[in-house]
C-alpha cells in the first residue's frame, strides 16, 4: 500500500518508469495499470487496435506507438485515457477496423 500511495505522489511519466521496472510490464500494461488501477487518466494505452484506429482517423501509417502515445496525451492532456476507452470500445463495436 505504500509503494501505491508513492506512485500517486509522482508525475504521470515518473509512475511509468516505476511501473516499467517490474518484470514483464512494458508501456501498454504500464499505461493500463495507470488508467485502470491508479485513476491517472492523462495516460493513452496503444496496443494493436488502438493503432489501427489511430491511422484510420489521422490517415496515416504511423507505428511509432510512442509517438502516438505521446501525441494524444499531448492534445488530450488528462482526458486522453478516457478519449482512448471511447475510441477502442467504438471502433470494436462498430467493428470499423475488421
Amino acid at each position: 500500500h505504500d509503494k501505491i500511495s508513492h506512485l500517486k505522489k509522482l508525475q504521470s511519466s515518473e509512475v511509468k518508469e516505476e511501473l516499467m521496472k517490474l518484470q514483464g510490464v512494458g508501456p501498454k500494461v504500464a499505461n493500463c495499470i495507470m488508467l485502470f488501477g491508479l485513476n491517472i487518466t492523462e495516460t493513452f494505452p496503444v496496443d494493436t487496435w488502438i493503432n489501427k484506429v489511430y491511422n484510420k482517423i489521422h490517415k496515416t501509417h504511423e507505428t511509432n506507438r510512442k509517438k502516438i502515445e505521446a501525441e494524444m496525451i499531448g492534445q488530450l492532456k488528462h482526458l486522453a485515457g478516457f478519449a482512448q476507452q471511447y475510441l477502442f470500445y467504438y471502433f470494436r463495436e462498430n467493428k470499423i477496423n475488421e
